[in-house]
């Protein structure tokens, strides 16, 4: 039975600047980069207990992450359930038609924003984490990666999930290599408890690879590794562990933005873009056997026919 209360939930609302935001007793603004900042927010710091906090410029709101993994239970003993929004993100709980990735609303409207705890109950009574809408696009996440940031620093993230959990290659291959989606923006609801079982997983491995990669030089924008290396290896964790999920819809609040999206060519784009992807894929793939198991794969059959090949046996 789960029941939602401001005592045992909390989802972070991760702010880096004064920022308006809806008011709910289940919401834990967090100031991330605190440490680094020039000014007070007056809201939680991402700066005490055992933090990251000066490294938000490349963590970014991993900073919240990791401190609520180390220090959250100490300020709130009865968590049993934690997210992560920012302050323009929330999941749209409201929208009918959740199709979308993403819907625009103009920014003055987010103080309007309701979270549905009733909804949250219903969507964690059947699946682990309720997760963003998957972002589809028309070539695999590892030429995304390379295509938007440094190439060599996917070959290091390769090199050190290997060497950290070489359990993960089959299905590190999967994600990176064969798929195009992709839940972005490191947004999430679940239990404390698989909560700390991903940040368990997840900080080592980075904290790895920061130790063997050189950022020295790099833009604002490409310092940010390791949010946008977690953003995609958290798909690799989901999958591979086979956690079930629920997707929502970003509610994306910008200045001035209140532009509707048509349905009809999201989906068209969608299609276009996974059939690319698949064109792409299967180019390179060393075989149409290999292609055919790896969508097999997709749907994870391959377990079910194992099965069938283990029954046959046992007859």
């Amino acid at each position: 039975m789960i029941k939602l209360t401001d005592k045992n939930t909390k989802i972070l609302i991760c702010c880096h600047k004064p920022s308006v935001l809806p008011e709910s007793p289940f919401f834990l603004p967090i100031h991330v980069g605190k440490a680094i900042s020039d000014f007070d927010l007056g809201i939680t710091g991402d700066d005490t207990g055992d933090n990251i906090s000066s490294k938000n410029k490349n963590y970014c709101e991993l900073t919240a992450l990791y401190w609520a993994w180390k220090n959250i239970k100490k300020e709130y003993p009865d968590l049993e359930y934690i997210g992560l929004f920012h302050y323009r993100r929330f999941f749209d709980f409201a929208r009918k038609d959740k199709c979308f990735d993403y819907v625009l609303n103009n920014e003055k409207e987010v103080i309007n924003y309701s979270l549905e705890s009733e909804k949250i109950r219903k969507l964690l009574l059947h699946n682990k984490f309720i997760l963003c809408n998957k972002k589809i696009y028309p070539y695999t996440l590892q030429i995304d990666y390379c295509m938007c940031h440094v190439s060599d620093d996917f070959r290091l993230l390769k090199k050190i999930v290997h060497k950290i959990y070489p359990e993960y290659d089959r299905s590190f291959y999967y994600i990176f290599e064969v798929n195009n989606k992709i839940f972005p923006c490191n947004m999430f609801i679940t239990s404390y408890e698989e909560f700390e079982k991903y940040c368990t997983w997840l900080f080592p491995l980075l904290f790895e690879i920061e130790k063997q990669c050189n950022i020295k030089g790099y833009s604002e924008s490409q310092a940010r590794i390791y949010g946008y290396m977690a953003e995609r290896l958290f798909n690799l964790y989901i999958y591979h562990n086979s956690l079930k999920a629920a997707f929502l819809p970003i509610l994306w609040y910008k200045d001035n933005e209140n532009k509707k999206r048509s349905k009809k060519k999201y989906i068209i784009q969608n299609l276009r873009n996974s059939f690319s992807a698949h064109i792409l894929y299967l180019s390179s793939a060393p075989s149409f056997r290999t292609y055919i198991s790896n969508m097999l794969h997709t749907f994870h059959l391959e377990k079910i026919l194992v099965l069938i090949k283990w029954i046959n046996n046992n007859r």
